[in-house]
């Protein structure tokens, strides 16, 4: 699973594996890229931890002050404008979220990739 990946090193590093290509084989209007019905994005929806592989070991938080923090500790400025998430740390990337409920999103990339992530459990350390 890839999606929201770690910003690290002054680097982001959103990274869409091998593991997105059945999502990547969907054209953007496909079903599966609608969110789903009565579900609408928010910053409280964001709140938490978020991972893009299975374990939750290594997830980005998202904290309500607007910054995230990465399992390295280094940190950056997240916003969500309707369905677009911008991360701001040494570069600025902007990815488009599409809920598929209030624990799975699917990442849309600028180049149209396709990622996952998902809510991982507990309550965000911040």
């Amino acid at each position: 699973m890839r999606g929201i990946g770690i910003l690290t090193a002054g680097a982001i590093a959103l990274t869409m594996a091998a593991a997105a290509a059945p999502l990547a084989a969907q054209p953007a209007a496909a079903p599966r890229l609608r969110p789903a019905a009565g579900l609408r994005l928010s910053a409280d929806l964001m709140i938490g931890a978020w991972s893009d592989r299975e374990d939750c070991a290594r997830p980005v938080e998202f904290q309500r002050d607007g910054q995230f923090l990465n399992p390295d500790g280094s940190r950056g400025r997240w916003r969500l404008d309707g369905d677009m998430l911008t991360f701001a740390a040494a570069r600025t990337v902007v990815v488009r979220l599409v809920p598929r409920s209030r624990d799975e999103l699917i990442v849309v990339q600028a180049d149209g990739t396709l990622g996952y992530s998902r809510r991982c459990p507990g309550p965000a350390r911040r």
